[in-house]
């Protein structure tokens, strides 16, 4: 592991949320150094070869965006819980 990759996650190991966005199947693991965050929303971005890796997506992500590169999902679901958060 990097000296960078170790400090990161050394700074973020107490999380309790981590949202965790990826283009392959091995993304998943990117939260693996992280001590047991108690939420983990998987976010994945599916943009070629959809029919032959939708299920493998679909099982494996939280939500999963089909060809579309933007950022739209990701931010309204961080607008939404910061905006939940605000109300309690």
């Amino acid at each position: 592991m990097t000296k960078i990759c170790r400090a990161y996650f050394e700074q973020h190991m107490g999380r309790p949320n981590v949202l965790l966005m990826g283009d392959s199947i091995g993304d998943l693991q990117l939260a693996d150094g992280l001590i047991q965050p108690e939420y983990v929303l998987k976010i994945g971005f599916l943009n070629s070869h959809v029919d032959q890796n939708l299920e493998a997506y679909k099982s494996n992500f939280d939500i999963v965006v089909v060809e579309d590169s933007t950022m739209d999902v990701p931010n309204a679901v961080v607008n939404k819980i910061m905006l939940s958060s605000q109300e309690n």
